[in-house]
């Protein structure tokens, strides 16, 4: 019984610990201590559209191809709860792209000079992990140079988030 009661009041604690209304209970013991839970999954900022991921490439130094989607990242057909052999490049490509812009918005943030914001874009993790999916994706022996972009797909259209320089294939 006095079992029950404790869960209960746990319960109702982690219920109004998550009322904006209720922020005493945030100095609370069992909050300091994590006791009471939580439940921000996609905190602070939650995705608010797809990630669209387009490249182009440099075929000459007066010819530019026009943007291609890189493919359907996040199309899965209805039975994926059963099979879904793309979950994995999903996963990754969806968490290299989150970094990327999260990295990029951070920067533009800070008081760096720009060249130096740059060049650590550039030598990042996920930019550099992109751009080895992006350049060994459908090349061609014309195409010298490529350049990758990301857009969310929102409600209202498309909003350009990142743009990348022109990096010479090999």
């Amino acid at each position: 019984m006095i079992l029950i009661v404790i869960l209960v009041m746990w319960a109702v604690l982690s219920v109004i610990a998550h009322i904006p209304s209720f922020p005493v209970f945030r100095f609370l013991v069992l909050y300091e201590l994590a006791l009471i839970p939580q439940w921000n999954f996609f905190a602070p900022n939650p995705p608010k559209g797809d990630f669209v991921i387009l490249f182009r490439d440099k075929l000459s130094a007066e010819n530019i191809s026009n943007w291609v989607e890189l493919r359907k990242v996040y199309k899965n057909p209805y039975f994926c709860w059963i099979w879904n052999p793309n979950k994995r490049i999903n996963k990754a490509s969806f968490d290299i792209v989150s970094e990327l812009i999260a990295l990029s918005n951070g920067l533009k943030k800070s008081s760096i000079p720009e060249t130096e914001k740059s060049e650590m874009i550039i030598q990042s993790i996920p930019y550099l992990t992109m751009l080895n999916y992006i350049c060994y994706t459908n090349k061609t022996p014309l195409s010298k140079e490529r350049q990758f972009a990301v857009l969310t797909k929102l409600k209202s259209g498309y909003e350009i988030v990142f743009t990348s320089n022109f990096h010479r294939l090999y």
